[in-house]
Parts: C-alpha cells; sequence; structure tokens
C-alpha cells in the first residue's frame, strides 16, 4: 500500500472517494488530502481510501494556537479491513507530529451509521462531547417572507462593494482569529456578492460583515456572518439588508445554505426561522501537546464507514 499526497497531478485517480466540495477545495492553502493507493499493480493503481484535513491559526490571549481538522475520512468498501484507514491515519499522525500542530479536531454526525467512525477514532485518542450545529438550505422566497427581515437597518449597513480593502482584510484578520471561523474563507471582496454582502463599520473599522457567495447558478451560500462585538443588533441589520438585496437580484426558487456554529448566531437563526432544528453533532478534539499527548499505536482493522467527519464552518 502506498499512502500519497494528493495535488493536482493525481487528484483524478481518487475523485470517486471525495465528496465535489472537498474536491473543489484541494487547491486552498489550508486544505491538505492524503490518498491511499493499492499497488499490486503498477498498470492500474486503484484508490482505495482518503483523509482530507485542514489547518487554521488562531489565538488564545497572546498564544497563537494551530489546529488541524480531519474533514473526511473514507475507505472504499472493496478495502475495508485491510487497514487502509490505519495507514492513512498514521501518515497524518506523522505530519501532525511534524508540524508541531498541537490541537486536532473532528466533527462526527450523531446518526447509528456514523457510530462506527466514531468509536475508530476514540480508539486514536479523540475525546467526544455532544454540540449543537444549524445547518439548513431554504429558497429565497422563505426568506423574503419573514417580516422580520422587511423593516430596514437600524445601524448604516453598506454593500461589500464600498468597503475598504484594508479595512475589509482587517476585519476578516480578525473575524479568523474568533472561534469556528472558515477555514476556506476567500480574503478577496470580488470572491462575494457585492451587493448582497454587507458589512457595518464604526469609528474602530468594519464591525460585522454578512459574506454570501454564489456556488451555482441555483445556490447562494452565506460564507460569514460575524459582529466582532457580538452585537445582535448588527447581525439582524446585515441579514435585513442582504435578504433585501437578494430578493432583488436572484430569483424565489435560488436556494441558500446556512451553516453555524456560533452562539450568537444560534440565537439569530432561532428567531428567523422557529422551526428550524439545530443538528446534534458529536465533535472529537485531541490534545496532541508535549505534556498530553499519548502514543497512537497501530491499530488493527478498519472501522472508517462510508461517512465524513467534517467541521463544516461557514458562520
Amino acid at each position: 500500500m502506498l499512502i500519497s499526497r494528493i495535488d493536482t497531478t493525481n487528484h483524478t485517480l481518487f475523485d470517486a472517494l471525495l465528496p465535489e466540495e472537498w474536491s473543489r477545495k484541494l487547491t486552498l492553502p489550508s486544505i491538505f488530502a492524503l490518498g491511499a493507493i493499492m499497488d499490486e499493480d503498477e498498470n492500474n493503481p486503484q484508490p482505495a481510501g482518503v483523509l482530507v484535513f485542514s489547518v487554521q491559526e488562531g489565538t488564545d490571549g497572546p498564544a497563537l494556537l494551530i489546529a488541524a481538522t480531519i474533514e473526511w475520512l473514507f475507505v472504499a468498501p472493496a478495502y475495508r479491513g485491510g487497514q487502509v484507514a490505519d495507514a492513512l491515519m498514521n501518515a497524518f499522525w506523522d505530519i501532525i507530529d511534524q508540524s508541531g500542530i498541537e490541537h486536532i479536531l473532528c466533527d462526527v454526525p450523531m446518526p447509528s451509521e456514523y457510530d462506527r467512525l466514531c468509536a475508530y477514532l476514540e480508539s486514536w485518542d479523540f475525546q467526544f462531547t455532544l454540540v449543537d450545529r444549524y445547518e439548513l438550505t431554504v429558497p429565497l422566497r422563505d426568506i423574503s417572507a419573514i417580516s422580520a427581515l422587511h423593516h430596514p437597518p437600524r445601524a448604516v449597513i453598506q454593500p461589500l462593494s464600498q468597503a475598504d480593502p484594508e479595512a475589509f482584510q482587517r476585519f476578516l484578520a480578525a473575524a479568523l482569529d474568533q472561534p469556528g471561523a472558515p477555514l476556506d474563507l476567500p480574503q478577496s471582496p470580488e470572491a462575494y456578492d457585492m451587493q448582497s454582502s454587507c458589512f457595518y463599520a464604526n469609528s474602530s473599522g468594519i464591525d460585522g460583515a454578512l459574506l454570501v457567495q454564489q456556488i451555482s447558478s441555483e445556490l447562494l451560500e452565506i460564507r460569514l456572518l460575524r459582529s466582532l462585538s457580538a452585537s445582535q443588533q448588527i447581525l439582524s441589520d446585515l441579514c435585513r439588508f442582504a435578504a433585501q438585496q437578494a430578493v432583488k437580484q436572484y430569483p424565489s426558487d435560488m436556494q441558500v445554505r446556512i451553516v453555524c456554529r456560533l452562539e450568537s448566531v444560534g440565537k439569530l437563526i432561532d428567531k428567523l426561522f422557529p422551526g428550524a432544528q439545530p443538528l446534534l453533532i458529536r465533535r472529537g478534539y485531541y490534545d496532541n501537546t508535549p505534556e498530553n499527548a499519548a502514543s497512537s499505536e497501530e491499530e488493527s482493522g478498519d472501522a472508517a464507514p462510508d461517512s465524513n467527519a467534517s467541521s463544516g464552518d461557514t458562520l
């Protein structure tokens, strides 16, 4: 078995084992992927499994924190039971140890079909707790029907097209230092819908922004909804402005995807979508600091099912 870094030269070999979302993200500097190849026939290599992980920097007071998140672990059905997942995890751990990354995360959905994946990661000393995460996709008509979004914003909200680029970069840097920041957030304002995306600025600079990206002709995705001051009023005003602009630009059946983990945004979703129910997620954590990290011994047998462990942070 050969473990290889997946990049632009070989990614097509593993496309059948990767969701389209992660195939698209492999070019991002924060996303890394490993592939397992069965090498019985050098002229016909067989992809056996993949492991995708992301790396993010953050701060805890004056300290710089670097965390890796396992986003996707998958073993092809034909090769389960052949220690493919073990080989991928060992290669992942080699990279983690060499890089000095001390915090490793993963999220596992609650349905029982993911129990084997959770148990497998627990065998590598991941500790799991239960958390809420909202994830919903709704047509734009449902958003435009929310009466609370019909009122004009109380604060002065401006379209992203009017943002000062340097102020926008400073805001993004501050937002990415907060928990739950999306790892693949585009840094350029031009990557977003410049009219539906919006921001609020005060005397200190940009305090909040709602960033919308058109993923396809049928899908909008809210990539970020943040107020650095955690102001519920600013979050509400940003939503009002963005919703009113989106209704002018897009057809009513345009789908809008919303994913969030932050408590402040969760409270807002509770108000706007009272029927929405948060997903219960098993969040795993491994402390790889020198004083706490336990040595990982090789495990026998693959338990990684046809499933993923994904953070999915976009708000």
